[in-house]
């Protein structure tokens, strides 16, 4: 299964030119939409900068999370080695190991982007007092939306060449900092703006949830792939007819859509509600396809057969899924931004339903259809 990697005739002129044109020895911040390939740049620019003449062996990929890097090292193959894929935190780990230092501690709910800032911060102090232990040819820094300044003053630190990928309106933590500290390392801003994975419905519903001046997806939109299903909104249903109402879909979908490319995601708030979803659909005909993948898991992967990925909101960012599915979306309501929804929605291309019992929230209620009913009581 290879979904990142792109024949030269299938990309556009602007993702050949961010892979090939770019000059290898400079720096790089690409600011593009959902779909618009700055994953698949990134693998494709670092397996560039591998090859001769360059043959810059001594490269880095680094996303987020675990579940994007291990979506990223499945579906970019052996070309690019996975064990150079890594998570800023085991990045930052390395960084540790190489000066026989301890990596920092923290209290019980320190907030995630503040640790990430904190070992950032020691990582550079490390540098500064005992001099450098490590370069790199070329770091590739993927989601850069969600880096803290610290952190991407840390790579310009540890790499004259970079390439840092992401779009604010896809951030889902509170960090800041990093895009201005990316144009501070001396980073030249390029912008995608055509994208090709989601469809047109599903454009128009990231459209109404956000959008960034007077840019908008549908109008840079190159959707081509199965027949899009209208996305939708259902409401007034437990917990338990939400979940047979899911159970409903997949019968037919896993059907519909058989290459074994095509994966369907279950998304919901809490890693809890992952594994109550993982263990019901463990119990069905979809058990052996089902995989759950959240922080709390250690070992996750992309294995073979797995074609449906139950995920946080926090864990789907970065990922792609033909349908997807938002269980007990008016659930937790006060934890929903118009970045997290939009971010949810644009990782499904085809087909977007999203569940709830109560109201949703007015970012989402506003940007997707609910199953259409009369105007009158009576009707």
């Amino acid at each position: 299964m290879s979904l990142l990697w792109r024949r030269r005739s299938e990309l556009h002129p602007d993702q050949i030119r961010a892979i090939e044109d770019l000059d290898p020895e400079g720096r790089y911040l690409l600011i593009g939409p959902p779909g618009s390939g700055k994953t698949s740049i990134l693998l494709h620019r670092g397996q560039y900068l591998r090859l001769p003449p360059h043959s810059m062996t001594n490269v880095r990929l680094i996303t987020f999370s675990r579940t994007l890097r291990e979506f990223i090292a499945v579906n970019g193959d052996d070309r690019f080695p996975p064990n150079l894929i890594r998570t800023v935190k085991d990045f930052t780990a390395d960084i540790f190991r190489a000066y026989h230092a301890a990596s920092p501690g923290f209290a019980a709910g320190t907030p995630l982007i503040e640790q990430n800032r904190e070992r950032a911060r020691v990582a550079l102090e490390l540098i500064r007092t005992q001099g450098t232990r490590l370069q790199f040819d070329c770091l590739l820094i993927d989601e850069v939306q969600d880096l803290t300044a610290e952190e991407v003053n840390l790579f310009a630190a540890l790499s004259s060449r970079l390439m840092l990928v992401g779009d604010s309106r896809q951030r889902l933590y509170d960090a800041e900092g990093a895009m201005e500290a990316a144009t501070a390392a001396r980073c030249q801003t390029i912008e995608l703006k055509h994208h090709y994975r989601i469809s047109r419905d599903i454009c128009r519903v990231a459209d109404s949830i956000l959008v960034q001046g007077d840019y908008k997806l549908e109008t840079y939109c190159h959707y081509q792939g199965p027949t899009p299903s209208p996305p939708t909104s259902i409401g007034g249903l437990t917990r338990a007819q939400q979940i047979a109402r899911l159970l409903e879909s997949l019968d037919i979908q896993i059907d519909t859509y058989n290459d074994p490319n095509d994966l369907i995601g279950v998304v919901a708030w809490r890693t809890e509600d992952c594994d109550s979803l993982f263990e019901v659909l463990s119990g069905t005909r979809f058990g052996p396809m089902a995989a759950v993948f959240h922080s709390a898991i250690q070992n996750r992967s992309f294995r073979p057969g797995c074609r449906i990925c139950i995920v946080t909101v926090q864990s789907c960012k970065g990922l792609e899924f033909r349908a997807l599915h938002w269980l007990f979306a008016d659930e937790y309501g006060h934890y929903i931004t118009r970045e997290r929804a939009y971010t949810v929605a644009t990782r499904a291309k085809s087909s977007l339903t999203v569940y709830h019992n109560r109201a949703l929230a007015a970012c989402l209620a506003g940007a997707i259809a609910s199953p259409p009913r009369g105007i009158f009581e009576d009707d």
